[in-house]
């Protein structure tokens, strides 16, 4: 049986309930006009529903019927910019005003994040200017003032990577994370340093791997080198490095500019959401601010008028026509349209002190992304010069020890296939993928060499 336990307050209600107001926080039950009050520890919770329908494997099904695996390109990633925050791990939050609130929370197994005060809320399918509003909704209709929240992804879900790699470990996923950045992320493709004899391997087959990473580590590397120009310019589109195209061919490089094109796009909209926030703020203050100098004119000007009038009646007084007691009456009135007028320039000062924080803040916003992009160009460019030596040395080496041109080699060719392990709501599939196909958070990746005939 529910109770309910109402309590009255000026201007304000408070309203607890048992838990069968789980589903929505206490400042959603209540109208905006009375929501200005809550009980302290007062928390929702918002029960995960149950399916009970049992739901068989689709890779065992596919065992069982010898069914071929589905494929995935890269227009199958969905979700591949990263804006779904189902596909996040950790987000931060940022309440102007409330800096108890503001830090990092992490997102709940059930795709769910708890906020004190507010409660949890279920974020999966939401963007963060999305949830952005809906806090700031949630809050305001708690504390009956407006409020401003920002929010971004700090950390992703991971994958994993297992197989024929150098190492087998778990990353974080990232906007528009493919194939082959999930391999070059876990070592590259597996060398293997001894032979089946426990002997070292040729000294050519090590150099062989020495030109495979850095071949990778390079092409990457130039990849995004070409993104973060392209961000540092404000431009929307990447230019295709011709050395990239000449590394990997025109088909590999398009594919690779395409998904940093993904990342452009969701760290530009990420910075274009935070100065925005900013940039309401900043209008709301100077919205007031215009009414409160209105307001201060208003009362300057029944100043004049008043003080003059009190002049006037201290004067009859002065003559014996008015009694002392009139005179005083206008004396109160000055008094008080000065004390308003005190209180209208506090408020004045205390909006400019808002405006000028929301500008420090756009600028500090400002600055930050250009010093990081400068600062993320700068070991771009390392990161170059250093494959380019490491290129460079093994080929080097490998000629010196085979007498032919790297990276020509004397053995049969690996094929190697890749499959991707996906979960989702229970149904577990295998799917046949390709180095550019486009990886979800929670995804494994399978990595598969054969030798070939």
């Amino acid at each position: 049986m529910q109770s309910v336990f109402v309590r009255w307050f000026p201007l304000s209600v408070v309203l607890l309930s048992s838990a069968t107001y789980a589903s929505q926080s206490l400042a959603e039950d209540l109208p905006p006009q009375r929501s200005t009050a809550l009980v302290a520890g007062a928390t929702a919770i918002s029960p995960t529903p149950l399916d009970t329908k049992p739901q068989e494997t689709r890779s065992s099904l596919e065992e069982s019927s010898g069914a071929k695996p589905e494929t995935v390109g890269p227009e199958a990633g969905l979700d591949a910019d990263g804006s779904d925050l189902g596909n996040a791990a950790r987000i931060t939050l940022n309440f102007r005003g409330y800096p108890d609130l503001s830090r990092d929370y992490r997102i709940a197994a059930d795709s769910t994040l708890s906020v004190p005060v507010i409660g949890r809320i279920k974020v999966a399918g939401l963007t963060p200017s999305i949830l952005e509003q809906q806090l700031a909704s949630k809050m305001s209709a708690v504390t009956g003032n407006a409020a401003y929240v920002t929010a971004e992804i700090a950390e992703y879900r991971s994958v994993y990577v297992t197989g024929y790699v150098a190492k087998s470990e778990a990353s974080s996923w990232q906007p528009g994370m493919t194939v082959l950045q999930a391999v070059a992320a876990s070592g590259g493709l597996y060398r293997a340093a001894e032979t089946a004899s426990g002997m070292n391997s040729f000294p050519a087959d090590i150099e062989r791997s020495r030109i495979q990473r850095a071949s990778t580590d390079l092409k990457v590397a130039l990849a995004s080198y070409a993104r973060l120009q392209a961000e540092q310019q404000g431009s929307t589109k990447i230019n295709m490095p011709e050395r990239l195209v000449s590394l990997v061919g025109a088909s590999e490089a398009e594919d690779m500019i395409l998904a940093q094109t993904v990342l452009l796009k969701s760290r530009r909209e990420a910075y274009d959401s935070q100065l925005a926030a900013i940039e309401r703020g900043n209008s709301l203050a100077r919205q007031e601010l215009d009414g409160l100098k209105a307001q201060s004119a208003r009362i300057a000007a029944l100043l004049v008028t008043r003080r003059s009038y009190k002049d006037k009646v201290a004067d009859l007084q002065a003559r014996g026509i008015v009694v002392v007691a009139r005179s005083m009456e206008e004396e109160i009135k000055v008094s008080d349209l000065e004390e308003k007028s005190v209180n209208v320039a506090v408020a004045t000062a205390r909006i400019l002190g808002t405006i000028a924080g929301a500008e420090r803040d756009a600028i500090k916003l400002r600055l930050d992304t250009k010093a990081n992009t400068e600062a993320d160009i700068l070991k771009t460019e390392h990161d170059i010069a250093m494959s380019d030596i490491e290129l460079e040395s093994a080929k080097s080496m490998y000629t010196k020890l085979t007498g032919e041109l790297a990276p020509s080699v004397n053995r049969k060719a690996m094929s190697v296939s890749y499959s991707i392990v996906r979960k989702n709501n229970g149904d577990v599939s295998t799917i046949a993928a390709d180095p550019m196909s486009f990886l979800r958070p929670g995804d494994v990746l399978v990595v598969t060499a054969r030798e070939g005939k």
